[in-house]
């Protein structure tokens, strides 16, 4: 426990091949059941005429090298991990407010994973420490749990962001909208149809 967050992490001090699946897979049985604490909340706050707040959590993954062991002294120590590639996944977790979303995983974790999770990319982040851009996606289920919803709208919310990427901003809104008509309330593609308007009207260099 870091404050109000906590941090987790696999492969030590046991190996664990499937780690990165692991780790995509943890954060989305948490969010599965925290939707559902919510709907509880809700229901005993309505009951009892209060006002609703939902809890939220986001979380950030990366997989990489680190150090890892018992950190501190003799006299107060603590088993833990430190490293680049565990502070980016603290930045990750962060960036999550940018794309309106509650998970984001690095490109390493879903490429370590196998094909573990159904994930989309949501662009590339240029974080705190590092010289290049992370390309950076959002798990959305396990391998063949992508619900109907998500199955139909899913291949224009990848054409939306191919379309973005090679500066096709018209096709891009096109693509997000739909998505939008499925999920009204979906962080990026919000995102990427502001974006997308934006420059249609007015191109970046």
């Amino acid at each position: 426990y870091i404050g109000d967050c906590i941090m987790a992490f696999w492969n030590a001090p046991l190996d664990d091949p499937d780690h990165a699946e692991h780790a995509l897979c943890a954060p989305l049985d948490m969010h599965a059941t925290l939707s559902s604490l919510n709907e509880v909340r809700k229901v005993q706050a309505e009951a009892e005429g209060k006002k609703f707040v939902p809890i939220k959590v986001r979380t950030g993954l990366n997989t990489g090298s680190c150090i890892v062991g018992n950190m501190g002294s003799e006299h107060r120590f603590d088993y833990s991990v430190i490293g680049d590639d565990v502070n980016l996944a603290s930045r990750l977790e962060g960036a999550n407010k940018f794309f309106g979303t509650n998970i984001m995983a690095s490109e390493a974790t879903i490429e370590h994973s196998k094909g573990a999770v159904e994930a989309r990319e949501l662009g590339r982040v240029r974080v705190v420490g590092k010289a290049g851009p992370i390309r950076v996606y959002q798990p959305l289920a396990r391998k063949g749990d992508l619900s109907e919803d998500w199955k139909k709208v899913l291949p224009r919310y990848t054409e939306g962001i191919a379309c973005y990427n090679r500066r096709d901003y018209p096709g891009a809104l096109g693509c997000f909208e739909d998505v939008l008509s499925v999920f009204p309330e979906d962080g990026p593609s919000l995102l990427y149809v502001k974006l997308a308007g934006d420059y249609a009207a007015l191109p970046p260099p």
